[in-house]
């Protein structure tokens, strides 16, 4: 004799037993769908665009900018923790006597890459085929103001922890041969933060990278499983009510995972091979016009996207994008997007 048994499968405490996307919706207002959630939002993002092309511009006046405006709320600070401690300039420094130094960190790094080793002629073998590591054992620190440079030595002095441009006070005594013996140093504290406004809910912006398209062993499915997730198509009505607080998708870099398939594209006289070669832009735009009709959409270039080189990089173009661009809720953006949000929320994302 043979008994059939009806077995229930139980699911986890609190969720109900079958596939919330399985079953019929348990209210009206499930039914319905969710409403996306919207935000005041103002790009201003203008000033990284660039007009013209000029290639004659150095770093010297925005480290020399960086240090008068960093200069007074450093000096507050280290007048409080080393009262007493006469401040110099490096041109005029007395000798042995304890003085404050404010300036500008330079490192100097025996293996950093310089242009002009190119046209070295006995050139060693790291130099042609290219170093693992840019840091060494040597490396000294720089201290820089408005007058001349000195080099700072110390046991306590962080050489591997310092990098280019940071802005320091040091306390210690000239030495002999016009280096600084350090004998402690002080940074400058956060800059005040504006007080975050008050919201009646929750809203959040998704900040998206690395996507890769293009790359042979990544998965497709991965991709298309974001998408779905973003545009409420995907999870329990539970996750589908937090993905409608998502009032942004920001899309910092790594849309490709090379741009050899473009260039290549150039090149390809059979329309399959071209078709091929551009299969990957072709599928970010899809995905991106996807996206872009249900939540507003702000694309960044990231290193391996076709964009330029130079800092700052410039908006991917519009050809790239011909679905996608059809839509208002996109945006093309430098690798650098200054946005506020509502009147005092200011978010400055990198790629």
């Amino acid at each position: 004799m043979v008994t059939e048994a009806v077995v229930e499968l139980e699911g986890p405490s609190g969720r109900p037993k079958y596939d919330d996307l399985l079953s019929n919706p348990t209210s009206d207002a499930q039914a319905a769908g969710h409403m996306r959630a919207s935000a005041v939002y103002k790009q201003k993002g203008d000033r990284f665009k660039l007009a013209t092309q000029a290639f004659d511009r150095q770093y010297a006046h925005i480290y020399f900018q960086r240090l008068m405006l960093m200069k007074p709320p450093l000096l507050t600070k280290v007048r409080q923790k080393w009262p007493g401690v006469q401040l110099a300039n490096i041109l005029t420094l007395p000798e042995n006597d304890e003085v404050l130094v404010v300036g500008t960190v330079y490192k100097d790094m025996k293996l950093k890459p310089s242009i002009l080793d190119e046209y070295v002629k006995d050139r060693g073998a790291s130099q042609l085929v290219g170093r693992t590591k840019f840091v060494g054992a040597d490396d000294s620190i720089i201290l820089e103001d408005e007058s001349a440079r000195m080099k700072l030595r110390g046991e306590g002095l962080p050489v591997g922890q310092l990098v280019t441009g940071v802005v320091m006070a040091v306390k210690g005594v000239a030495a002999p041969g016009g280096d600084f013996q350090v004998n402690a140093f002080c940074f400058a504290d956060m800059a005040p933060q504006a007080p975050l406004p008050s919201l009646s809910e929750d809203k959040y912006v998704a900040l998206v990278s690395g996507l890769g398209v293009g790359d042979d062993a990544a998965d497709p499915l991965k991709l298309s499983l974001l998408v779905d997730y973003l545009v409420g198509s995907l999870a329990s009505d539970e996750e589908q009510t937090r993905v409608s607080k998502i009032v942004r998708v920001v899309v910092a870099g790594g849309l490709l995972k090379s741009t050899e398939g473009l260039l290549q594209a150039i090149t390809h006289k059979q329309p399959r091979q071209q078709a091929a070669a551009l299969a990957p832009i072709r599928e970010v735009d899809m995905c991106l016009s996807e996206l872009a009709g249900a939540v507003p959409v702000e694309v960044m270039p990231g290193n391996n996207d076709p964009a330029n080189h130079s800092l700052p990089q410039q908006p991917l173009h519009r050809c790239l994008f011909p679905l996608a661009s059809s839509f208002t809720s996109f945006n093309r953006s430098p690798h650098l997007c200054q946005c506020n949000w509502y009147s005092d929320l200011l978010l400055l994302p990198a790629s």
